[in-house]
């Protein structure tokens, strides 16, 4: 998935060494022989009285074809000018296949220099190899099969090199993106994979990985701003990139890691099983067909890991929890400290020992989720707010836990403090927002329970408004919110008793609250 400042390898190659099949066809290089081979015509044309009888002999004796039939035709023409004008006429012939034979010559030139710099890698190589075949162009001569062949490999080179130039400008801007935690440019680089898809004919042996990458594009744009069009459009294209990679490709276990991606991502949307199966399914068949030392290894172990959490989390199947433990920890494993997805496998792993902790209610299950997800933390970049977010989140959500489990106060604190600093670092428009919302409600609301401070079942009832408002009426997690919505209202009133907490809460001030 490396991007290239040169044109595919394959498809340049073949172009350049079909020009080359063309110029040699088409214009044979210079010899002495043909010089030879031409004398020998005129001197038997010479010799015979009657040249009629001499071209009907020759044809019935030699099978020519046209070629050889007109230099034949050339050779008789010469043998009936005055000796004088024949020696100048031939000359004049001679001069021609030379120069003629040297333009040649210096296309094929042109060409080698042209196909050895798109074989270097060079920064210019690309806009240099146009330069030359450019050259040779000019140097065709006009009308000939040369000129139209060459003409027609440059403008197939122009073609790709634009495609190439677009789909370069768009990985770079997806690869700032991801290192960058700026999402903002996310929109260009899916304008401009489209536009590559668009350009790049179908059978073009680079189309699998444009799909591949656009939907990767597509997965974070859902996963910044919510719109269901998007993983709609990631499952069909990753899909496309599946299909089209051959099985053993470097590639493919990382076309079929976006592809499990892409169904959880609409599973955790639409809350429909068949998506997490899909996932589940698509993901466990790539690791059956990956090597432990496969680059992709640990990202497709880490996703199953993940696809069967959430399958626990809607079947409450404790084997999905051992199965997520088991590839989880594989996924850890496999990648090495100072690994840029470290932090991100090991706020999954914390994640699935969350999960045991609410299934089986073990304590030392829910300090190893803090422990591991206090290591994410700490290996997330500021820089990358997003990621850095998801991680606060896994830590704040297992401090609540404990904190329901041995009601130390400490743990509430902690969790309302990490779970404010998720909420902040995440844009509004993020798939995830609303969610640590409730869970940033749900942890003020374990304070007012344990201290009685009015101002926490207050501040609880707004970031649980906030998480409706941004939710869509068709998520699956809008009931569930409404319910939490109205649980907080309900203490707030049953602390207050005032009655327009049965009928709604009171007009609110579009300000962002800061919780202490």
């Amino acid at each position: 998935m490396s991007e290239s400042d040169i044109l595919p390898e394959g498809p340049v190659v073949n172009l350049a060494a079909a020009v080359k099949k063309t110029v040699l066809q088409s214009t044979p290089g210079y010899n002495e022989n043909e010089d030879a081979e031409l004398h020998m015509a005129i001197r038997m044309s010479l010799e015979t009285p009657d040249v009629e009888t001499t071209e009907d002999t020759i044809r019935e004796n030699i099978p020519i074809d046209e070629e050889e039939q007109a230099e034949l035709d050339q050779a008789l023409f010469l043998s009936n000018l005055p000796p004088d004008m024949c020696d100048e006429q031939l000359a004049e012939l001679h001069q021609a296949r030379v120069n003629g034979a040297n333009s040649a010559q210096n296309v094929l030139d042109l060409l080698s220099s042209a196909n050895q710099l798109l074989q270097s890698g060079e920064p210019d190589a690309v806009s240099s190899s146009i330069g030359f075949m450019h050259q040779a162009v000019g140097l065709a001569p006009d009308g000939s099969d040369l000129k139209v062949s060459l003409v027609q490999v440059l403008s197939d080179i122009e073609s790709e090199a634009k495609v190439q130039e677009l789909y370069s400008s768009a990985v770079q801007l997806i690869a700032h993106c991801q290192e960058s935690g700026d999402w903002t440019a996310i929109d260009n680089a899916v304008q401009l994979m489209e536009e590559v898809i668009k350009l790049t004919p179908d059978g073009h042996t680079e189309k699998a990985e444009q799909l591949g990458n656009l939907g990767t594009a597509f997965i974070r744009r859902f996963e910044h701003l919510g719109k269901l069009r998007d993983i709609e459009n990631a499952i069909l294209v990753s899909q496309q990139a599946v299909d089209l990679t051959p099985d053993g490709h470097a590639f493919k276990a990382g076309w079929f890691n976006n592809l499990g991606n892409a169904f959880s991502c609409r599973f955790e949307h639409l809350g429909e099983l068949r998506d997490i199966e899909n996932a589940i399914s698509v993901t466990q068949w790539a690791v059956g067909l990956t090597p432990d030392g496969h680059a992709y290894k640990a990202a497709l172990l880490n996703t199953l890991g993940n696809a069967f959490i959430q399958r626990f989390q809607h079947l409450g199947e404790l084997r999905d929890i051992e199965n997520a433990m088991l590839v989880n920890q594989q996924a850890v494993d496999l990648t090495p400290d100072g690994h840029a997805d470290k932090a991100a496998r090991l706020g999954s792993l914390g994640n699935v020992f969350f999960n045991r902790f609410e299934c089986l209610g073990e304590l030392r299950d829910i300090d190893n989720a803090i422990l591991i997800s206090q290591q994410a933390v700490d290996l997330t970049p500021d820089s990358h707010s997003v990621d850095k977010a998801v991680q606060l989140s896994y830590l704040g959500s297992a401090f609540s836990r404990r904190f329901e489990h041995l009601g130390k106060l400490g743990d509430v604190e902690n969790a309302i403090l990490v779970i404010q600093q998720a909420v902040d670092l995440t844009p509004d428009g993020h798939t995830q927002k609303a969610r640590w919302l409730i869970n940033l409600g749900n942890a003020l609301r374990n304070r007012f329970e344990h201290l009685g401070k009015l101002g926490d079942i207050e501040n609880a009832v707004l970031v649980n408004q906030r998480a409706v408002d941004l939710t869509p009426d068709d998520h699956a997690d809008k009931a569930a919110q409404l319910s939490s919505l109205g649980s907080a209202s309900l203490r707030r009133f049953e602390r207050l008793g005032e009655c327009h907490e049965l009928t709604g809460p009171p007009p609110r001030h579009h300000t962002r609250s800061h919780i202490a």
